[in-house]
């Protein structure tokens, strides 16, 4: 029954995919010392026509075991730039960020879909970023420092998403072209109750700042939680005190 379910589901989204029934919402990336949005994430949902909500946490896992990752990613891929182009046409210049699996860095394909998108658009490379996990760089290690030298090349910045819940090898922040660590909402969300949680949280702050790499902190909610990475001297953050992933008509 459990595998004839995921079947079913996988025939529902390549449907979705075909048939364009996903949806991009953005989350907000702010600048505390600002208060300005300065980046996005772009994240996928999906609503059946009729109007169940698939959790991306079931979905985005299914797309990676099947061969539908592909065509997911360059849905978001050129999704994402149809964005661009409309925060720009309400006078916003934001850099969005998409996520990109391990499946995808590994295909090749890949870097001509980032560049016909950009191309199609006729935007710059300035207006992307991309997040990959650790887990991703640690196994493909070769593979990824081409493509990201490529991407780099392009303007796009790179950053490396859940940080401190992979392999936390250090060797690819030495050897890979990165530009930025996303703390993980793991180590934020008990702060400040949880000490442990406040000392790596603070570590990766500062290792961050001496490889002078940008660093975010995700699942940020409280008020506390603010003013602790602020006195850690992390200023760009991302969560629901700020705002929760909303449809890219209400980011203006």
């Amino acid at each position: 029954k459990q595998h004839f379910a995921i079947n079913e589901l996988e025939n529902q989204l390549r449907k979705a995919i075909d048939e364009n029934q996903l949806k991009l919402f953005l989350q907000p990336i702010v600048d505390l010392t600002t208060g300005k949005i300065v980046k996005c994430e772009a994240l996928a949902r999906w609503i059946t026509p009729e109007g169940k909500f698939i959790s991306p946490e079931v979905f985005i896992p299914l797309a990676e075991k099947s061969e539908l990752i592909f065509p997911f990613g360059e849905w978001l891929i050129n999704e994402a730039c149809n964005a661009i182009d409309a925060l720009k046409g309400a006078n916003l210049d934001i850099r969005l960020a998409i996520n990109i699996s391990g499946r995808q860095v590994s295909d090749l394909a890949l870097l001509n879909q980032i560049k016909n998108a950009l191309e199609d658009h006729q935007l710059p490379g300035s207006n992307l970023s991309i997040e990959l996990t650790e887990s991703v760089l640690v196994e493909s290690l070769d593979v990824v420092s081409v493509l990201l030298n490529e991407l780099r090349g392009m303007g796009i910045t790179v950053s490396i998403d859940d940080f401190g819940t992979g392999f936390s090898s250090l060797v690819y922040l030495k050897k890979l072209p990165i530009d930025e660590l996303k703390i993980d909402r793991s180590f934020v969300k008990d702060i400040p109750e949880d000490d442990n949680d406040m000392e790596i949280t603070a570590a990766i702050i500062a290792m961050a700042q001496k490889l002078k790499l940008d660093v975010v902190a995700e699942g940020v909610e409280t008020i506390e939680q603010v003013e602790f990475l602020q006195n850690n001297n992390c200023f760009i953050v991302q969560g629901y005190y700020f705002s929760k992933p909303v449809a890219e008509d209400d980011i203006p």
